[in-house]
């Protein structure tokens, strides 16, 4: 079909030519008499001019004589007069310019309808009307064209039909133009923008816009509140706009599938409160025996701020720089006082003939309780400040270190021979389960621990397991 419409253009070209030449030629032949009048009117240039100068001086001595409405009258009666002179050459020579006139009409209204109109294909897809093209290669370049947008398939164009046709040059399309017409035309394929997390195809979604607010959705909430967030991706995330088969297009605009894919960073600058821990200080003291400890200045914690700056991958903390600490409270030292006196094994008066009296500094005047006491009560309670040193009453072994609801925190040493003694409601004990302890040897110190109203020391002496009055064995009268 291209030949034809060469052969059609070659023909139109010589049938131009040919016109041409007949209208060069017949200009040629009406404009001579005027050409011929004109080079007449040069040639009598002279006497013309002197015609001139004398109407208008008879125009003025009429005028001045018998009036102007006279000399007009008769000046208009010698223009006609002269100019029906060369009436006749105009005549023939617009006759002979008439032909060429109408030829050069005819010309332009077929110039004109020629540009306007023009012979193409009608190209019908898949049963519709996608356009018209010059040729069929329009067509094959437009697939082509679908087929560079595809990207996750390959496009099978149907076989179109053809048709010629005349139409408007403006109605004929190009490639880019069919390209979008056979779209709109399929329902298996829509334009779509696909989103690639490291080179994956995660999610394909209708709209790029839509997709980002999505996007922006999903690191706002890993955003920490009244920080200064930094959000960013450690993914890459790439767009990529063409046709997708519409069953691939994700209705949600790709939130769920992207929320599971992406890995969100984000940098804040974080300020924070952290507590120092006071420190201990031992103050030995040659007042109180081996054992004693007593706080002598409440130690208190301090505080410190820290700004730092925290890195969390998806809500989870993957690193921390400390930027600046400032003590905002400095910590206490707690002092305690530690015993550092001595005990002996027992005292210079004491004669061996009767248990060692277990509570250092008090006598039978301290004694606030004996044994049954109206009461049931197993032992003899002796009175003493917290911390007062308690004695082993004889030689022996300690059998038991532990704690009791009512005994509180106490000990038991077993002196053989079925006898054993208790201490209760201590507040330390520095003697060990399963150690052997010498008469008047430090072993405990008073307390108020378990089921005590004062601090003072329980004392029970037992005998094959039963508690008996230690008055006797304390030489108690």
């Amino acid at each position: 079909m291209s030949t034809f419409f060469n052969h059609l253009f070659n023909v139109m070209m010589k049938a131009g030519f040919q016109v041409t030449r007949a209208c060069r030629a017949g200009m040629m032949f009406a404009l001579h008499p005027i050409f011929a009048l004109v080079l007449r009117a040069v040639r009598k240039g002279n006497r013309a001019a002197a015609r001139l100068v004398h109407a208008i001086r008879r125009f003025l001595y009429i005028g001045r004589r018998y009036g102007y409405k006279r000399a007009t009258r008769l000046t208009a009666y010698q223009l006609e007069k002269m100019l029906r002179s060369y009436s006749i050459p105009l005549k023939q020579g617009l006759v002979r310019l008439a032909p060429m006139a109408l030829a050069a009409v005819v010309l332009m209204v077929s110039i004109s309808c020629w540009t306007k109109y023009t012979m193409a294909y009608e190209v019908n897809y898949d049963g519709k009307n996608v356009g018209y093209v010059t040729s069929e290669a329009v067509f094959e370049d437009a697939c082509q064209l679908v087929n560079d947008r595809m990207v996750e398939d390959e496009f099978n164009a149907k076989e179109p039909t053809y048709s010629l046709t005349v139409v408007s040059a403006s109605a004929v399309n190009n490639a880019d133009e069919i390209c979008e017409k056979i779209i709109e035309t399929t329902d298996e394929y829509q334009t779509a923008v696909g989103v690639y997390v490291d080179d994956v195809l995660t999610a394909v979604c209708s709209d790029q816009a839509k997709t980002k607010e999505a996007i922006e959705q999903i690191t706002a909430k890993y955003a920490k509140k009244g920080q200064d967030n930094y959000l960013s991706f450690v993914n890459q995330i790439e767009y990529v706009s063409g046709l997708y088969p519409v069953a691939m297009i994700d209705a949600t605009d790709g939130v769920e599938a992207l929320s599971d894919a992406l890995t969100v960073m984000t940098t804040t600058t974080e300020t924070s409160k952290k507590v120092i821990p006071f420190e201990t200080k031992g103050v030995k003291s040659d007042d109180h025996y081996i054992g004693h400890r007593q706080v002598e200045t409440k130690g208190a914690n301090g505080v410190k701020e820290i700004t730092a700056k925290v890195s969390y991958v998806n809500g989870k903390q993957v690193e921390k720089t400390v930027l600046s600490e400032k003590v905002i409270k400095k910590a206490v030292t707690e002092v305690i006082v530690v015993g550092n006196k001595k005990f002996s094994s027992a005292s210079a008066t004491d004669t061996g003939e009767n248990l060692f009296w277990p509570v250092e500094g008090t006598g039978v005047g301290n004694v606030s309780s004996y044994f049954g006491d109206g009461r049931n009560h197993k032992g003899t309670d002796i009175l003493a400040p917290n911390g007062t040193a308690i004695f082993a009453a004889e030689a022996g072994t300690v059998t038991y270190v532990g704690w009791e609801s009512g005994y509180g925190y106490y000990m038991e040493i077993n002196h053989g021979n079925g006898l054993s003694t208790l201490y209760s409601h201590c507040s330390s004990i520095t003697a060990k389960q399963g150690q052997t302890v010498a008469r008047g040897e430090y072993i405990a110190a008073i307390g108020i621990t378990g089921r005590a109203t004062a601090y003072h020391l329980h004392f029970e002496v037992q005998e094959n397991n039963t508690a008996v009055d230690a008055r006797p064995y304390l030489g108690i009268n």
